[in-house]
């Protein structure tokens, strides 16, 4: 809603995402809250005024995006997203924290984490959700060895311009992007050693169930600090049967991966095994791995592993992940990460940094 703004750079400092800052989310009450800014801003007013001039400007751009979202089905209050979906109903997510990514906004709730993928990416984003649907287990046993590390769908729906899927998220679990932000852009490596181990884990059950799933990275995978639980909650429209024609790949998987393992423009585990070492070098802030052979706080075992090429299988390189980690750190001992959810969602972070 409406905020007092008593200087031009105070208008210029509200940036362009967070039009809910200064207008409502009401279509008649935004026309009568920019009537009101435009009367206080317009250069007239102001002797013809340089600075009054670029508010008054920069104020006409935030209603313009205030008009889009409104449109659109889309509206965020300061810290929640509202989303009008197409048969009217309407879902509210609170304490929210917004992600751009390659196919839409990733938005991090208290309990949920919403992804609203453009329609453009309508073909990918019912592939996830078909995916996702069809993980299973063969037993009790590994149902509670890894539904924590797997999405769980609360909602799918559509709005004007997205569509939009909605995950449970452990209060515990965080962004690795936000975790490593949160730490100056490096984890150390006896942290980053659980980070693998648990992805190695859930690389031997995409395995188990035939998938690749071609996204894994900073911004699709959850952590949680306190318990050394690692999630993967995002990247699931790039997912595809192993052996299957390759369709896409985000961004980040096409700079890093090999090219011998796209040439053949199949889906191949080895991708995702590549793309988990891709992983380790960029959160040792290393990501082209030119450094880390010759980096003392880096075990030469973990290192070697980290730029070398992985086993023909996922278990095969599992097992010489544990054969690795204890060379690198001796007998498995829990080393506590002393970082909390709640102070990395309140470190300051810009819109759009994230996955």
């Amino acid at each position: 809603m409406s905020i007092e703004l008593t200087s031009p750079a105070a208008v210029l400092a509200l940036p362009l995402a967070h039009p809910e800052r200064v207008f409502s989310g009401d279509p008649a009450a935004l026309q009568k809250e920019w009537r009101t800014l435009a009367a206080q801003w317009h250069p007239d007013r102001h002797g013809g005024s340089a600075d009054a001039q670029r508010a008054f400007q920069h104020l006409g751009a935030l209603r313009d995006e205030a008009e889009a979202r409104i449109a659109a089905g889309l509206w965020a209050a300061p810290n929640e997203i509202e989303f009008t979906a197409i048969d009217g109903r309407q879902y509210r997510l609170r304490d929210v924290r917004v992600r751009a990514f390659e196919l839409g906004e990733t938005y991090i709730g208290r309990s949920t984490l919403a992804y609203a993928v453009s329609k453009t990416g309508r073909d990918l984003f019912e592939a996830a959700t078909a995916r996702i649907a069809a993980l299973g287990f063969a037993s009790d046993a590994m149902r509670r060895q890894f539904s924590a590390g797997l999405p769980q769908v609360v909602a799918t729906f559509e709005t004007a311009s997205r569509l939009v899927l909605v995950l449970r998220r452990d209060p515990d679990f965080v962004a690795l992007s936000d975790l490593l932000a949160h730490l100056g852009g490096r984890l150390e490596p006896v942290h980053l050693a659980w980070v693998i181990g648990g992805l190695e884990n859930l690389a031997c059950y995409l395995a188990q169930q035939g998938l690749v799933h071609g996204a894994i990275g900073p911004g699709t995978v959850f952590v949680a600090p306190r318990t050394h639980q690692v999630a993967l909650l995002g990247g699931w429209w790039y997912a595809t049967r192993a052996g299957a024609t390759l369709t896409a790949l985000p961004g980040h998987a096409m700079r890093v991966l090999p090219p011998m393992i796209l040439d053949g423009g199949r889906s191949a585990p080895a991708i995702d095994l590549e793309l988990i070492r891709a992983l380790g070098r960029e959160a040792l802030g290393d990501p082209a791995g030119s450094r880390i052979l010759h980096d003392g706080s880096v075990p030469r075992p973990f290192a070697r592993w980290l730029t070398h090429a992985p086993a023909a299988t996922a278990y095969a390189d599992y097992a010489n992940w544990e054969t690795v980690r204890d060379a690198s750190f001796g007998k498995r001992r829990f080393v506590e990460l002393k970082v909390s959810p709640e102070h990395i969602h309140t470190t300051p972070q810009p819109l759009g940094t994230g996955v």
